[in-house]
Parts: C-alpha cells; sequence; structure tokens
C-alpha cells in the first residue's frame, strides 16, 4: 500500500514540475561593446540613468562597469529587452580612470534573445 501511494504521489507531482517550466526560460538580450582604438582604453557601464548618476570610481566595478583595454570586447549579458542606458569614457591606455562627469551616455534598443554589438566612438 506505501508503495503505491508513493508512486500515485510521484505521478502527480512530476508532471507538474514539467509544466512549471523547471526554472527562468525568459530570453535575455546581451550587448556587446568594442574598443576598436588600440591605444586607449574605455571604462563602460550599464544601468539605469540614476545608478549612472551616483557611480563613482570606487563603486564602478561593484556596480557592474568593465574596462576595455586597447582593441578588444566585453559583453554584458542577462539584459532585459527593451531600452538599456549605458555610459562610457576613454582614456589613454594605462591612465588613471576617468572622471564621473567624463563619461558619455547612450541607449541601446534590446530584442528579447538578441545581440546588440556597439562600437565606441
Amino acid at each position: 500500500m506505501n508503495k503505491f501511494c508513493l508512486a500515485m504521489l510521484f505521478a502527480l507531482v512530476v508532471p507538474s514540475i514539467a509544466t512549471a517550466g523547471g526554472g527562468n526560460t525568459k530570453a535575455t538580450s546581451t550587448i556587446t561593446f568594442k574598443n576598436a582604438v588600440g591605444t586607449s582604453s574605455v571604462y563602460v557601464i550599464v544601468a539605469d540613468a540614476a545608478t549612472l548618476a551616483t557611480t563613482t570610481q570606487a563603486n564602478f566595478s561593484a556596480r557592474g562597469g568593465k574596462v576595455l583595454n586597447g582593441v578588444s570586447t566585453v559583453n554584458f549579458s542577462k539584459l532585459k529587452a527593451g531600452v538599456q542606458t549605458y555610459a562610457f569614457a576613454r582614456v589613454a591606455l594605462n591612465d588613471a580612470p576617468p572622471a564621473p562627469g567624463d563619461f558619455i551616455t547612450g541607449a541601446a534598443t534590446l530584442t528579447a534573445g538578441k545581440t546588440v554589438t556597439i562600437t565606441l566612438p
């Protein structure tokens, strides 16, 4: 009898787990930033306007900021579809990080499951 009850419970629970999708199945988007200038570094961050306004050199990396040294690329993945705001600043290779006022902002429109490539000027 115990085996029968366990088998019935198993038969009811397993299909409901499969129906639920087994986790996060939403498609996310990616932005690939390219630095085409070999003699510079580019500091880039993807965040909302309020976060960008309060980002400093001290918290740049903690907020997801990345650095492209020389000719290189960097990906920001798992982004929601829609308009994403980013900011970047270019400095000479091996120079000190840029000041907050040196950043230029931009926006990219993302589609779920797609990658947008931005070559930074």
